[in-house]
């Protein structure tokens, strides 16, 4: 004959192993939902990247396409204030604060925009110093620039007399992630 105390509950060692799979399975299902939740914020960040890139990416096109032909007459000859490097881009857009030249370079990691007065509106005997400077990207490896003449793609804009008719832009990432190639038709340019 079995005792009353023996028929009515759970040994021990039963309850012992229940705790122990209630835990393991805790367990599981708490490094499952961490790993959930890293996953979530890395994608997040991700996006994020992708969103100031692309931002940055729709200001450069919107600010290339509209440069306009603006520049001074220098010994009988037009020269504009766009000026295209490989690695560097500087040209002359209309603002609210009147003719001012952007320039475009990677410096520190950063894709950044320098805003400075056009040489020829400069006070004689100063530098052109920026007026303002904004960080369109960071962790940026490398800005690659091309000019197009209207046949061929050039590493550098060679005329100070006339725009080209499109630029490449090219942007690779710390991460080693290169963006998609832009090409950017200029408004003002004649092919």
């Amino acid at each position: 004959m079995k005792s009353r105390a023996a028929a009515s509950g759970f040994t021990l060692i039963e309850v012992t192993i229940a705790l122990a799979l209630t835990a393991l399975i805790a367990l599981l299902l708490a490094a499952a939902l961490r790993g959930g939740i890293d996953t979530m914020f890395r994608l997040e960040r991700h996006q994020d990247r992708v969103e100031e890139t692309r931002d940055a990416t729709h200001f450069l096109r919107r600010v290339i396409h509209l440069a306009p032909a603006a520049g001074m007459i220098r010994r009988g000859r037009v020269e504009l204030f766009f000026e295209g490097l490989q690695n560097r881009l500087s040209l002359p857009v209309e603002s609210a604060r009147g003719m001012l030249v952007m320039q475009v370079e990677v410096d520190a990691g950063r894709l950044i925009l320098r805003e400075t007065i056009p040489p020829v509106l400069a006070l004689e005997g100063t530098n052109a110093a920026p007026l303002a400077t904004t960080v369109l990207l960071e962790g940026v490896w490398r800005l690659d620039l091309a000019y197009n003449d209207g046949t061929n793609w050039l590493p550098a804009w060679p005329q100070r007399d006339r725009l080209p008719v499109a630029v490449r832009i090219t942007v690779e990432m710390a991460n080693g992630a290169v963006h998609p190639v832009q090409v950017v038709d200029l408004a003002m340019a004649s092919p």
